[in-house]
């Protein structure tokens, strides 16, 4: 196979674009260790990269909001991890500082009219997913349980939230409705660890990441328990789902082929593509928003870089590249 090109991806931008210096507009959002530690970096419409954490503290876990004028993200600047939000409404970021507690914050999650974030906090002595208002109001405990609860993700229309708990046998996914009605398992298995759950567009179905076969394998279920379905079915390693914003195809990682890989699977036929087919490790795919492309780390040129391919296969396209370790590719709404 060819080795890909060093370039830098540039999308056009919007009608109406948050600002991070004159004429910018960010197309994509990822971690870099370039600077020595691990920062939050933009792809601007120009090429430019622009670090908009830009702290000696660790920055991670980068959050588009969902009209693209925030961005959420876990920071160490404080001394342990906390949520953070940058906001682009002037020529540099404002960023505040949302969870605000000596315990660990992290997972950032929106609310789809990005009111609010979910997050996971441990201080209450245990795991717990709580949200709070973008102006640092209205914090809530939403889980309030001895278990573990971690991994909240927020249901397109807003009234539900999924979540990882281990409050049962094992680790299961959980649905709670906003209106404080009580958590649901959802997945239920006899054996096994659920998790890692994210919604489909439609907000119908949910995939998730599951061992409960014996492989690690990923998983699509409605949100009322039924239609469960394995849809990478391999006696290999499958995780990471990520949803096309059509719902109709789910691109995930997989021990399967050359090394990892990430494959799609279509969920109307079960036809399954691999579009990296490269002996290196090829992990955490995102789709781009018009579901042409798929981001994704790649370590195929030694260290780490953010690449992306389109969505039927063909060769990639390094984002940059800069020779230090790169992940957590998140494509601006």
């Amino acid at each position: 196979m060819a080795t890909a090109l060093a370039v830098v991806l540039v999308l056009a931008p919007s009608a109406c674009s948050p600002a991070t210096g004159p004429g910018a507009s960010p197309s994509l959002a990822f971690v870099s260790n370039r600077d020595g530690n691990e920062e939050i970096y933009l792809v601007l419409e120009s090429g430019r990269l622009r670090n908009i954490s830009n702290h000696p503290g660790r920055d991670r876990s980068p959050v588009w909001s969902p009209d693209g004028w925030r961005l959420a993200f876990v920071s160490e600047r404080d001394g342990n991890a906390e949520v953070y939000v940058a906001s682009f409404f002037g020529l540099r970021p404002d960023l505040v500082n949302l969870s605000r507690h000596e315990a660990r914050d992290v997972d950032p999650t929106w609310s789809p009219d990005g009111r609010r974030l979910a997050f996971t906090s441990f201080r209450d002595g245990d795991a717990e997913v709580y949200a709070v208002d973008i102006d640092g109001g209205g914090l809530r405990n939403l889980t309030n349980h001895p278990a573990l609860d971690t991994q909240p993700v927020w249901s397109p229309d807003g009234a539900r939230i999924a979540f990882t708990s281990t409050r049962g046998a094992a680790a299961d996914v959980f649905v709670m409705e906003m209106d404080d009605t009580g958590p649901v398992n959802l997945t239920d298995g006899p054996v096994g660890d659920d998790f890692g759950a994210t919604w489909s567009p439609s907000g119908t179905r949910l995939a998730f990441t599951s061992n409960r076969e014996g492989a690690t394998e990923v998983y699509v279920i409605g949100i009322d328990g039924s239609h469960l379905m394995n849809v990478s079915d391999s006696p290999t390693f499958d995780e990471s789902p990520a949803w096309s914003p059509d719902g109709s195809r789910i691109a995930f990682e997989s021990l399967r082929g050359f090394g990892w890989d990430i494959f799609v699977a279509n969920l109307d036929d079960g036809g399954l593509v691999n579009i990296t087919e490269f002996p290196a490790a090829e992990s955490g795919p995102v789709w781009s928003p018009d579901g042409t492309r798929i981001a994704f780390e790649s370590n195929r040129f030694g260290n780490w870089d953010i690449l992306f391919a389109s969505a039927g296969g063909g060769e990639p396209t390094v984002v940059d590249g800069n020779p230090a370790n790169e992940s957590a590719a998140r494509w601006r709404p």
